[in-house]
């Protein structure tokens, strides 16, 4: 543990962390006496305490903000990985089409690759169709 030194609205607060928090838990003391300060300036007959639950919700509301905006892009994320996923089962099955009306076949190889084809694994993992080999005589696979 490490003895460090923080000062929030000219008071000090000695505190122990571990050396790989001090960096972050500086920069936490600024962010308190910094919104300390802004609600001192606009409420300057507050006392210390209230100023600093004031400051403590306002930290912990904008927290809550990020993590809420947080959960909506993993949630919009995993959305369009799941549309993703979806376009290349069907661009594989068109494909497989494609090719059986060509007289072709996709290879089993190919259709059970979990790189190649999501629906192989049901784990949702995805990838290019990229391993059709085509012959260059002929324009169509091999």
């Amino acid at each position: 543990m490490q003895q460090i030194e923080v000062h929030i609205m000219d008071r000090a607060y000695k505190l122990a962390c571990e050396p790989h928090q001090v960096d972050a838990i500086r920069a936490a003391g600024r962010k308190v006496d910094s919104a300390m300060r802004q609600l001192r300036i606009n409420a300057p007959r507050l006392d210390f305490d209230k100023v600093a639950v004031m400051a403590a919700l306002s930290i912990c509301q904008e927290l809550m903000n990020a993590h809420q905006d947080n959960q909506q892009m993993q949630d919009a994320q995993l959305h369009l990985q799941q549309e993703g996923e979806k376009a290349i089962s069907q661009a594989l099955t068109t494909t497989s089409t494609l090719l059986q009306a060509l007289g072709q076949t996709v290879p089993d190889s190919l259709l059970s690759n979990p790189d190649v084809n999501p629906a192989a694994t049901g784990n949702n993992g995805a990838a290019a169709v990229d391993d059709v080999i085509f012959d260059d005589d002929r324009d169509e696979p091999a």
